[in-house]
């Protein structure tokens, strides 16, 4: 696009009191791709002007079309290119998201070329590098440009809620926790992983142990079955200090739930504690659980 020249009335033959051809055809032109890129058929050359908002569809248009791109490349060399006949942003800039459609899932350290404007690394919403599994096959994504990322370089980042291997585990029981007098202790029985998709935190007998890749808010959840006449109090503590207050389990059968939500950072500790009324089994029944998803 020209740079505007100011016009004045009767300054002619001065460039300021004419206005070319070229002048005019080309801001005509950049109207009518500005239009027609986002789908938009222009109205016939001499008329008649059926519809005069198209340029405010176009720009209407733009806010979801202009982000929006197939996705191809490999795992972990991801390409996104522009639908058929839109024109996209010619440089990366902060702010810049991009959606759609991801043809295959990533399995470690990934870059994205979007729109041909050079690969740069795909980070999750705390800026860790892709492990794997942030990108799912047939899963919508939105990511979003950030230039002061990766040292300066430029990076992408996925939107929290985009990601696809959001971290989750769950713990089952796997034995009789015997308690000998009433005691606060931690449970040591829930030592089975039914499932964990986590990076590389660690899960041993109703302790969470988080990894950086993992960090974030997180919801935990405890379900509690006694089948004895022993009481029971039901803590979750971060790094020995209780997060929630004490739930009472009566006992008889009764099934109380626990849940918790916070943020959980790198080497940060969760564990399962329990005050025991009496000495007595720490439940028989196999179903109690401890689990956890990290929410963003």
């Amino acid at each position: 696009m020209r740079t505007w020249g100011t016009k004045a009335d009767n300054t002619a033959p001065a460039a300021s009191g004419v206005l070319t051809a070229a002048e005019d055809n080309v801001r005509g032109t950049e109207l009518n791709n500005a239009v027609t890129s986002f789908g938009i058929t222009l109205d016939p050359t001499i008329g008649p002007d059926a519809d005069l908002t198209m340029l405010a569809q176009a720009m209407s248009r733009s806010t979801s079309l202009g982000i929006f791109g197939t996705f191809g490349g490999t795992a972990n060399v991801q390409t996104l290119t522009a639908l058929a006949g839109v024109v996209p942003p010619k440089a990366l800039f902060t702010g810049m998201k991009i959606a759609g459609w991801v043809v295959t899932a990533n399995t470690g350290a990934t870059t994205l070329n979007a729109f041909g404007l050079g690969a740069k690394k795909v980070l999750d919403w705390f800026s860790a590098e892709c492990a794997g599994g942030e990108l799912g096959a047939a899963r919508y994504v939105e990511i979003i440009y950030d230039t002061t990322l990766d040292g300066g370089a430029g990076a992408w980042r996925i939107l929290p809620w985009a990601t696809a291997a959001r971290p989750h585990f769950r713990l089952k029981e796997n034995s009789t926790q015997t308690i000998t007098t009433a005691t606060l202790t931690r449970y040591t029985n829930l030592g089975t992983t039914e499932y964990s998709y986590l990076r590389n935190s660690t899960l041993t007998s109703s302790r969470f142990t988080c990894s950086g890749a993992d960090a974030g808010y997180w919801l935990f959840n405890f379900q509690g079955n006694i089948l004895n006449d022993t009481s029971e109090q039901l803590i979750l503590r971060k790094n020995g200090t209780s997060v929630h207050l004490a739930t009472q389990v009566i006992g008889s059968s009764t099934v109380q739930m626990l849940a918790w939500i916070g943020f959980v950072a790198a080497g940060d500790q969760m564990e399962l504690w329990g005050y025991h009324a009496a000495g007595a089994n720490r439940d028989t029944t196999g179903d109690n659980f401890l689990a956890g998803v990290r929410l963003f």
